[in-house]
């Protein structure tokens, strides 16, 4: 049977094929070739820090680097490796050897930034790695100027990508138009440059998807396109449901919006007795918002996501009709109190947890466990800066653990460990316990 060939799509057929070729990072991309180049001819350089927002051409550029400087790539992404286990399993030894035809390999961690979510020493493995490698290393963040990776920064050469202009992308869509022979009216192609967010991949997409079976694309064909685009704030949704009267009007408010259906619910729960002056419509608006909450528990509980229009039905048009007639003046809605009090205490609870989890895993015992018996021992152990080096070195902690359990000096603390546990592996011994201080519970 005759298969039918697949067609490329326009991105593919009009990716860049060499550096050059990238539109719209002249200055960076001659930065990006004079390192490569300095490489190739065996002067080898700081690893790169490509960061910037989604869709500012970061895999792009590595993509194509690769292809011109004829390096076999070796990727691993920081946010799904997260371990240092992990991290060191799939680029210990790749970093320092070649390919099997002897030539060198580009060593590729794409979101550094996300590594910390859950950070089990993966700062430490890739530090080791950046100061071990022989071969040409590439990572990539959206911010390079998180707190968590400024030991990694420093030790890179960073560049920042911004996004690309809309009148650049309008530039290569005309391009395309022509070698396409598809005929455009110009104030379409600006349009979707707009519409792209500085992303080019997502403005060709966008082309070719609303010029086939056109004969020529206007201003005009680009209405579902730019109606996509719009989304409606939580702020206006709210305040759709809470002031009109109205079905129709709140279900498309919910519609349009592109938030977490917790989260909404949230919100119009923290508002609803701000607006909601009379009692019975107070009384009526609760009741039906706590029917839209009983829906979303149920869906979680038994993962049945088509639960979830009936929690909006409720949530929108059943607050909105629960009042006798509609609101009118100002009233100052705020931002959920319970958010912003999980929010504030939210990295201080993921520290503890950091701390129990890498003392139970060496304990013996659950985090829970670690959390509550060992962490107050911690505290006052690790006010004595030898005691603190042991135990970092042992436990793995970072600095923002050390500062967490009260150590003084924490960066000094954490280089200190460093230098121990080298030393320990240079004379093949064991990591020193600090294990018979802490059975004092």
């Amino acid at each position: 049977m005759h298969r039918e060939e697949k067609k490329e799509t326009w991105t593919q057929k009009y990716r860049p094929k060499s550096l050059e070729d990238i539109v719209g990072h002249t200055t960076t991309i001659k930065k990006i070739r004079e390192w490569a180049q300095s490489w190739k001819e065996g002067r080898p350089k700081k690893p790169l820090l490509l960061h910037g927002p989604p869709g500012a051409g970061k895999t792009t550029i590595v993509e194509t680097l690769r292809k011109e400087y004829g390096w076999e790539i070796l990727e691993v992404n920081a946010s799904d490796t997260r371990n240092k286990e992990n991290i060191e399993k799939i680029l210990g030894s790749a970093a320092t050897s070649r390919t099997l035809a002897g030539k060198k390999r580009l060593i590729l961690i794409d979101e550094v930034d996300g590594l910390f979510r859950q950070d089990h020493g993966g700062t430490r493995a890739i530090n080791r790695i950046i100061k071990e490698s022989t071969n040409p290393m590439v990572l990539t963040a959206n911010n390079a100027y998180e707190q968590k990776i400024k030991t990694i920064r420093t030790k890179c050469t960073a560049i920042e990508l911004r996004k690309v202009h809309p009148s650049t992308i309008s530039k290569v869509l005309a391009e395309i138009a022509e070698k396409e022979g598809v005929k455009a009216e110009k104030e379409a192609l600006k349009e979707l440059g707009k519409n792209s967010n500085g992303d080019v991949r997502a403005a060709i997409n966008d082309f070719q998807a609303l010029a086939q079976g056109k004969e020529e694309l206007k201003k005009q064909d680009l209405g579902i396109m730019n109606n996509r685009n719009v989304e409606e704030s939580i702020f206006n949704a709210v305040k759709q449901i809470l002031k009109k009267k109205s079905f129709e009007e709140s279900r498309e408010s919910l519609k349009n919006l592109n938030e977490n259906p917790d989260f909404t619910l949230k919100w119009i729960d923290e508002n609803l007795p701000r607006q909601y002056k009379d009692k019975e419509d107070l009384h009526r608006g609760m009741k039906t918002l706590s029917k839209a909450d009983s829906y979303l528990g149920r869906a979680r509980k038994g993962r049945n996501y088509g639960l979830w229009r009936y929690a909006s039905i409720m949530m929108g048009p059943g607050v909105s009709l629960s009042k006798k007639e509609e609101y009118r003046g100002y009233v100052r809605y705020g931002f959920p109190s319970i958010i912003k009090k999980l929010g504030s205490t939210k990295k201080e609870r993921n520290t503890r947890k950091m701390i129990g989890s890498k003392v139970g895993k060496k304990c013996h015992v659950s985090t829970k466990a670690a959390v509550i018996n060992y962490i107050p021992l911690l505290t006052q152990l690790i006010k004595k800066e030898e005691e603190a080096i042991n135990l970092t070195a042992y436990f793995g902690f970072n600095q923002e653990e050390l500062t967490f359990l009260g150590a003084e000096k924490p960066e000094e603390v954490t280089e200190k460990a460093e230098k121990l546990i080298t030393e320990q592996v240079s004379q093949g011994k064991k990591k020193k316990t600090p294990q018979k201080n802490l059975n004092h519970f």
